[in-house]
């Protein structure tokens, strides 16, 4: 504590030197120190940009990207999808209500259907 109260002394003191040194001036100086006081505030005044118009910047981002984004996809040939195709005879298979065991053994069945007509 006894290092946070020298601080405070020595604050204390020194405020005090600068107020009395700021009473102590000319009034031609004090004159001088308030219209370049109000020019630096005025100055920061005219400093400060609306919200609107920085955020012209990352929309101007986003415009771009989904420029590039919509361009890159338009102009690219498409890719062919050699994913499974269902026929209309896989259709037929699917919808129909017998048994899917008879078709596990379809290369047999046609087959036999084979032989039969070939033997007649």
């Amino acid at each position: 504590m006894k290092a946070k109260e020298t601080e405070d002394k020595f604050v204390q003191e020194f405020k005090k030197a600068l107020d009395q040194s700021a009473r102590d001036l000319d009034a031609g100086t004090l004159a001088r120190l308030t219209r370049a006081r109000q020019a630096a505030l005025a100055k920061q005044k005219a400093t400060v940009v609306p919200w609107w118009q920085w955020m012209k910047y990352p929309a101007a981002g986003l415009a771009t990207a989904l420029l590039i984004f919509t361009f890159v996809n338009i102009t690219r040939p498409p890719q062919d999808y050699s994913g499974p195709v269902a026929t209309l005879e896989d259709m037929d298979i699917i919808a129909a209500a017998d048994h899917l065991e008879l078709y596990a053994d379809l290369d047999f069945y046609s087959w036999l259907a084979e032989k039969q007509a070939d033997a007649g």
